[in-house]
């Protein structure tokens, strides 16, 4: 029964996986601000960018979650 309920739960976490997986989109290539900035200054500067996006497609869409992912590096964008 608990071989069960573990095979289940990971089923549902796989589930829930895929669900956000087939509705992302990434996006490569914007600006950043430095270092030197504050975390929520960079990061609402990086909202504002993604929120141009689909301003910009004349697309009618919300993001519910934005973050950069990799390693900061001075010669990469």
């Amino acid at each position: 029964m608990l071989i069960l309920k573990g095979r289940i739960r990971q089923e549902v976490s796989e589930a829930v996986e895929k669900e956000k997986q087939d509705h992302s989109l990434v996006i490569s290539g914007l600006a950043k601000w430095g270092m030197d900035k504050p975390l929520l200054q960079r990061q609402k500067y990086l909202d504002e960018q993604v929120t141009d996006i689909p301003d910009t497609l004349k697309v009618d869409c919300l993001s519910e979650v934005v973050y950069r992912m990799g390693k900061y590096s001075e010669t990469r964008p």
